[in-house]
C-alpha cells in the first residue's frame, strides 16, 4: 500500500486560452480537464501541470503549474520542449505518471506515461 501520494504530470502545452482556432478542440478539453481535476480526483493524488499560457495561472485550482520559458505555442519549440526540457523537469517534480494530454511523450521519459 502507497503511503504518499501519487504525483501525476500533465503536459498541457496544447491549451491555448486565445480567441482563435487554438482555443478549441484539444485546447478545451485541457482547460477543462486542469481546471475541474482536482473537484474529483481523491485526495491520495497529487499534480503537475506543464504548460506555456501563462494566462491560465488565474484559472488554476489544486494544482502546481510549471510554465515553459520556450515559446511552445510554436510546433518545433514545443517538440524541442518535450523531448529535451520536459524530461528533466518530470524528474525535477518527482512525477510518478504523465498523462500526455496532445498523445506525445519523451522518448527519454523518466517514468511511465499514457
Amino acid at each position: 500500500m502507497r503511503n504518499q501520494a501519487a504525483h501525476i504530470g500533465l503536459n498541457a502545452h496544447l491549451l491555448s486560452l486565445s480567441q482563435s482556432y487554438r482555443g478549441a478542440g484539444i485546447s478545451w478539453y485541457i482547460f477543462n480537464l486542469l481546471t475541474r481535476l482536482k473537484q474529483v480526483s481523491p485526495d491520495n493524488f497529487k499534480y503537475s501541470a506543464f504548460l506555456g499560457d501563462r494566462a491560465f495561472q488565474a484559472q488554476a485550482s489544486g494544482l502546481a503549474l510549471n510554465f515553459s520559458r520556450l515559446p511552445t505555442r510554436r510546433p518545433a519549440a514545443r517538440i524541442l520542449w518535450e523531448q529535451f526540457v520536459q524530461p528533466l523537469a518530470l524528474r525535477r517534480a518527482k512525477v510518478d505518471l504523465l498523462h500526455a494530454l496532445a498523445f506525445v511523450a519523451p522518448l527519454a521519459a523518466p517514468c511511465p506515461f499514457v
